[in-house]
């Protein structure tokens, strides 16, 4: 592979899917440095120490079955992208991403008793998808759109609606169990009542 044409790629990957920031007052810089990358990092220090002790909490409430080494590499990773989103918003939501996922595949959703996932990296997650959104192309909005619907769908399976039989009233379905409605039949699931 031609080493011009990986450079190219990367290029392409990091800067050309975006829109130049925004110029920022004068009030919001201070010489050659940018109060809202600041902002960035100060808020990623801080989702960082809460992923670290939410997950730190929840490993020792659970027997301490994972390193502490691990779980603050993962709480490290999933927070980190924040520090990116101003410069580079297209590659901080592809790294917020990975992170998840990748936290999601080493921690399975939840072992660890609590959310399926850490909720500082889901709210990093949300800063870059915001950034994405107002400075992306719309073809990258809509494709970052599609991809985070199907990264729901990987990292927490349950959380996507389940389709139910076609033509098949909800009342035909339950009617075993004497409910008009999978909501109020107690016994209702989707291999119990079809």
């Amino acid at each position: 592979m031609d080493v011009k044409a990986v450079s190219r790629f990367s290029r392409t990957f990091v800067t050309d899917t975006t829109n130049p920031p925004a110029p920022r007052p004068r009030w919001l810089r201070r010489g050659r440095y940018d109060l809202v990358e600041v902002a960035d990092v100060i808020i990623a220090l801080i989702c960082f120490a809460i992923a670290n002790s939410s997950l730190t909490n929840e490993n020792a409430s659970h027997h301490g079955t994972y390193a502490t080494g691990l779980l603050v590499l993962l709480a490290f990773i999933d927070c980190a992208p924040l520090a990116l989103r101003t410069r580079f918003p297209f590659a901080a939501w592809a790294a917020s991403a990975a992170a998840l996922i990748g936290t999601s595949l080493v921690i399975p959703p939840g072992s660890l008793g609590g959310p399926n996932f850490p909720l500082a990296g889901a709210f990093v997650y949300g800063l870059c998808l915001y950034a994405v959104t107002v400075r992306c192309r719309p073809r990258i909005v809509v494709a970052a759109a599609a991809v985070s619907v199907a990264g729901a769908a990987f990292i927490d399976p349950g959380s996507m609606p389940q389709s139910r039989s076609a033509g098949t009233p909800a009342s035909a379905r339950c009617s075993r169990s004497g409910s008009a409605s999978p909501g109020s039949c107690t016994t209702w699931s989707p291999t119990t009542c079809r």
